[in-house]
């Protein structure tokens, strides 16, 4: 029986599990924004292989297109930017500074969304990378745009892309 899956409830990441499986302790890192949580995956690319005897390949390798999920957290605060970019936040609100590094980072993380409804799909390894995304105007918001692109997860048995009913 098929099922609809949409929306967001939450997503949220965290460290990946020491056996190399999906991380158990994820949070979410701010409200995501709308119509900017999109999954997407590219064509598959194939090389034929050919022979001079032939104009028919005499194999094909396919290798499946990359997929990746993106969104945008509306509501980033400095302690968001440490977990994405790293750097260091110091002081308290509303006086905390955070202090972008010299060197931006991609982290691998496990990173898991939640719908509103239909199956939660998680990532139990994935390349994490971030990028400002700021609209200071009347009607938009300052957010941080995210980009994951599994990875095969260390840990035997265990695929780059879990859904759960």
């Amino acid at each position: 029986m098929s099922n609809i899956t949409r929306g967001v409830n939450q997503i949220t990441v965290g460290a990946i599990a020491v056996d190399g499986g999906p991380g158990a302790t994820l949070a979410a890192l701010g409200l995501t924004k709308e119509g900017t949580a999109k999954m997407s995956q590219t064509d598959a690319s194939t090389q034929d292989i050919m022979v001079e005897e032939s104009d028919t390949p005499l194999d094909s390798i396919v290798t499946p297109g990359k997929i990746s999920f993106t969104w945008t957290i509306a509501n980033p605060d400095t302690m968001t930017l440490v977990a994405l970019f790293g750097g260091t936040a110091t002081g308290t609100s509303p006086n905390k500074i955070w202090n972008m590094p010299a060197t931006v980072i991609t982290q691998e993380l496990t990173v898991k969304i939640t719908p509103r409804k239909g199956m939660s799909v998680t990532f139990p390894r994935a390349s994490v990378t971030a990028k400002m995304n700021g609209d200071f105007s009347k009607t938009d918001v300052f957010g941080i745009d995210v980009t994951i692109t599994p990875l095969l997860p260390t840990k035997s048995g265990v695929g780059p892309v879990q859904y759960q009913e």
